[in-house]
């Protein structure tokens, strides 16, 4: 689920804000992965009383490599979005 409205959050946005570079939504893409990892890091720590070295722990070994790869495809969405954008 969160792939499906990780693709349409990235057409959203290639949409909205045209670049005159491709590697332009590559940045954006870093810049989104850098806010979700602090608001994530702000839950853990405020919320579960984790600290982030504990959080990682936790995870199961399946689970935390799905998670890494799902983090790698939401920061480079809207770098393939735009490429098949500009494609077209």
């Amino acid at each position: 689920m969160m792939l499906v409205a990780t693709y349409f959050a990235a057409r959203f946005v290639t949409q909205r804000f045209k670049a005159s570079r491709r590697v332009e939504y590559l940045y954006s893409g870093m810049v989104a992965l850098g806010f979700l990892l602090l608001a994530e890091a702000i839950f853990v720590v405020g919320i579960l009383g984790l600290s982030i070295t504990e959080y990682i722990a936790k995870k199961d070994p399946v689970a935390g490599a799905a998670y890494i790869v799902a983090l790698i495809i939401y920061m480079g969405m809207p770098w393939l979005v735009g490429k098949t954008r500009a494609a077209r």
